[in-house]
This record gives structure tokens, C-alpha cells and sequence, in this order.
């Protein structure tokens, strides 16, 4: 992976991290290392989910594999690491989702089920 890459996956995980927090910025001192621990796991995940989509979306979800005089097509790695990453992400946000007073609840599970319903939207265009 380049530099490049890598530098903006972190600004990614980090722009994510912010936003999280801040709806989060409410709880008490002593409550908020553990959330901080959750919130840092769903943004690298939501971050690393985007970077699976669009490489699915850019080379699809198989790819040719040869070895010698054998070619065979293989699930790309992405398609086979997005489901597990979408699982968790889930959980962890609803995990979230439920420390959070009803109101705000029900406007960060719109948010979750709009993120995780992007990729049955794409498939149908």
C-alpha cells in the first residue's frame, strides 16, 4: 500500500472517530474510555467497509487466479472480508446506538441502516 493510501485510510479513520464522539460527547468522564474503545473500532471499520465497496464496485467481486497453466476464478479477498467487517460494524453501532438517549438513537440508526442498505442499492442499478 502507498503512502498516500495510508495516510488518507488514517485521516479517514480519524474524520470518522470525530464525528462519533462528538455525538457521543455528553457521557461522563468515566464512562467515556469504554465508548471511546467502541467508537474507534466502528470508525476503522466503516472506513475499511468503504474501501472494500469501492474496490468491489471498481473490479467486482471475482477475479481471475492462474498458476502455471491453470486459470480459475476466485472470490476476491474484499468480498470475502466485506460480510464478516459489515456484521461487526453492525453490531458495534448498535452497540452505540444504544447508549444514546431515544431521539438521538433513532436518528443514528436511520444513519446505520442507510450505510448498510448502500450496498443492496447499488446492486440493483
Amino acid at each position: 500500500m502507498e503512502q498516500y493510501e495510508h495516510l488518507q485510510r488514517e485521516k479517514n479513520i480519524k474524520k470518522e472517530f470525530n464525528r462519533l464522539k462528538k455525538i457521543y460527547k455528553q457521557f461522563t468522564p468515566d464512562k467515556l474510555p469504554a465508548i471511546e474503545e467502541l467508537i474507534r473500532n466502528a470508525a476503522f471499520m466503516k472506513v475499511m467497509l468503504e474501501e472494500f465497496r469501492e474496490t468491489l464496485i471498481k473490479h467486482g467481486t471475482t477475479e481471475l487466479f492462474k498458476q502455471g497453466k491453470q486459470e480459475i476464478t476466485i472470490e476476491r479477498l474484499e468480498s470475502k472480508q466485506y460480510l464478516p467487517y459489515i456484521q461487526r460494524y453492525t453490531v458495534v453501532m448498535k452497540e452505540l446506538i444504544g447508549l444514546l438517549p431515544p431521539s438521538e438513537a433513532k436518528k443514528q440508526e436511520d444513519e446505520l441502516t442507510k450505510f448498510v442498505n448502500r450496498k443492496k442499492e447499488r446492486k440493483k442499478q
